[in-house]
C-alpha cells in the first residue's frame, strides 16, 4: 500500500510494483523505465514528467491519473482502465494499446506512431492534434472524441466507429474508411483526398 506517498524524482527503475496500490500517489518526475505496474491501482496519481519507458501496465487502473508530458514509449498500456484522465503531449510511440479503454480523458499533442490500438477504446476523449498517421485503426472507438486537426493521414479505419465524432480539420489523406461509422460526425474542412 503506497497511497499517498510522494515519490517524486525517484529512480525506480526496473521496479516490481505489479498489483500495487498507488492511490493519489506523487511519481511526479520519477524514472520508472522498465518497471512492472500490471494489475496497479493508480487512481488519482500524478505521474506528470515520468518515465516510463518500456513500463509493464497491463490490465493497470489509471483513472484520474496524470500523465502531463510522460514519456510512455515502447509501454505496455494493454488493457489498462482511464476515465478523465491527462496523457497530454506524452510520448507514446511504440506503445501497445491493445483493448486499452481510455474515455473522457485529455490526449492532446500525442504522438502514437508504430503503436498498437487494436480494440481499443477512446470515446469521449480529446486527441486534438494527436498523430495517428500509418497506424491500423481497424475498428477502434472514437465515439463523440475531439479529433481537430488529428493526422489520419495513411491509416486503416475500416469498421471504426467515429460516430459523432468532431473531426474538425483533420488530415484523412489516403486513410481507409470502409464500414466506419461516421454518422454525425463533423468533417468540416477536413483533408480527405483518397480516403
Amino acid at each position: 500500500e503506497l497511497s499517498g506517498f510522494d515519490m517524486s524524482r525517484r529512480d525506480l527503475t526496473g521496479a516490481n510494483l505489479s498489483g500495487a496500490i498507488l492511490i493519489s500517489t506523487s511519481l511526479f518526475r520519477a524514472d520508472l523505465d522498465g518497471a512492472n505496474l500490471s494489475g496497479a491501482n493508480m487512481t488519482g496519481a500524478n505521474a506528470s514528467a515520468a518515465s516510463f519507458r518500456g513500463a509493464n501496465f497491463n490490465n493497470a487502473i489509471l483513472h484520474l491519473g496524470n500523465f502531463y508530458l510522460a514519456d510512455l514509449t515502447g509501454a505496455d498500456l494493454s488493457e489498462v482502465y482511464m476515465q478523465q484522465g491527462v496523457l497530454r503531449r506524452s510520448r507514446m510511440q511504440n506503445t501497445n494499446l491493445t483493448g486499452a479503454f481510455i474515455i473522457d480523458t485529455d490526449i492532446q499533442d500525442v504522438r502514437l506512431s508504430g503503436s498498437t490500438l487494436t480494440g481499443a477504446n477512446f470515446s469521449g476523449s480529446d486527441m486534438t492534434r494527436a498523430n495517428l498517421r500509418q497506424l491500423d485503426l481497424r475498428g477502434v472507438n472514437f465515439e463523440v472524441s475531439d479529433l481537430l486537426w488529428a493526422n489520419f493521414k495513411e491509416s486503416n479505419l475500416a469498421g471504426a466507429m467515429m460516430r459523432q465524432a468532431d473531426l474538425y480539420g483533420a488530415d484523412l489523406t489516403d486513410a481507409n474508411f470502409t464500414d466506419a461509422n461516421l454518422t454525425e460526425a463533423r468533417l468540416e474542412t477536413a483533408l480527405v483526398r483518397g480516403a
